[in-house]
């Protein structure tokens, strides 16, 4: 009977993740759908780094963190004249 903690909690139904998974996702769909259209590969390789991402990180602070990098990656790399 003591095995288990009294409150098991699965962070990936919680509301706060599946929001913030379906937000990323979602811009990283455009992402990748411009980069494709475009021939833009930063813009591309962004976009399915921000739709496979919330698979691995389970943790909201993170998740926001990785996403806002993740999403300003290309412009950082056009201005920095390292990217397409």
């Amino acid at each position: 009977m003591g095995a288990f903690p009294a409150r098991c909690e699965l962070t990936v139904f919680e509301t706060s993740y599946l929001l913030l998974s379906l937000v990323f996702s979602s811009i990283g769909l455009g992402y990748f759908i411009y980069g494709k259209k475009q021939h833009h590969k930063t813009v591309y390789y962004a976009g399915i780094g921000l739709m496979v991402f919330p698979y691995v990180v389970t943790d909201r602070t993170s998740m926001i963190l990785i996403g806002v990098l993740l999403m300003g990656l290309p412009g950082l790399l056009k201005k920095l004249d390292l990217g397409e």
